[in-house]
């Protein structure tokens, strides 16, 4: 799903149409966005019931994940320690 918004972030203070994806959303909700595209958001969704709908959505779907950690194995990690050692540009 796309969301669309007018923000008056350009220098001419004419609107301007800005499309924002669900992956957006995610990256929003894992704090993965630049300082701008937070700030963009944010107003976006203080105006957009239905881009808020989304947010909330993908957010409770991040919270029903298993909180899980991945590691590598150690002799992967030391196989790639070795590789950078003895690696010549």
């Amino acid at each position: 799903m796309s969301i669309q918004f007018s923000s008056y972030l350009n220098y001419e203070k004419m609107p301007m149409v800005d499309t924002f994806t669900s992956l957006q959303l995610i990256r929003y909700i894992y704090h993965d966005c630049s300082s701008t595209e937070t700030q963009i958001l944010e107003e976006c969704l203080k105006s957009d019931q239905s881009a808020l709908e989304e947010l909330n959505e993908l957010r409770d779907a991040s919270w029903a994940l298993p909180k899980v950690l991945f590691s590598a194995h150690p002799d992967s990690i030391e196989h790639i320690l070795d590789y950078s050692r003895n690696f010549r540009a």
